[in-house]
């Protein structure tokens, strides 16, 4: 058996985890970005498999014009998560952010969740009749 499938089948699991933590860091931006390169994905693989050219890509011997939808489905979502997964470790060796594209949606990209902090106003100092000689007012200061 090829280890082929098993990567595929492990960068489509990775891009799946990445978005979910996209979504439960509320990453707007990655998720939505990622939502739409697998429907991107899968759109092209159904479209390109009604094409002259089909025949002549085969995955596992068999051409893609003659799988079905659901192993379409399953190509579109594992060609876009490995070039996905390219992406991301490209972006993690590239120490000059040479691939730092702009975000798709950089109005959702900042909006975080805000913990209200309180405003927390100072207190006068409380007064215990001591003058800034320490000696209470009634009393007088020893002598030096």
């Amino acid at each position: 058996m090829s280890l082929d499938p098993l990567v595929a089948l492990g960068t489509l699991i990775f891009t799946v985890v990445n978005f979910f933590k996209y979504l439960s860091g509320r990453n707007w931006n990655g998720a939505i970005t990622q939502a739409i390169a697998w429907v991107a994905g899968v759109i092209g693989i159904v479209i390109f498999s009604h094409t002259p050219y089909a025949a002549a890509i085969t995955i596992g011997g068999v051409p893609l014009q003659s799988m079905n939808f659901w192993s379409q489905l399953f190509i579109g979502l594992m060609a876009t998560s490995i070039l996905s997964t390219l992406n991301e470790g490209y972006k993690a060796l590239d120490p000059s952010q040479t691939a730092e594209k702009p975000k798709l949606l950089p109005r959702l990209s900042f909006r975080r969740a805000v913990v209200a902090t309180p405003v927390v106003t100072p207190t006068p100092p409380v007064s215990n009749n001591i003058t800034t000689t320490g000696v209470p007012p009634h009393r007088t200061a020893p002598p030096a």
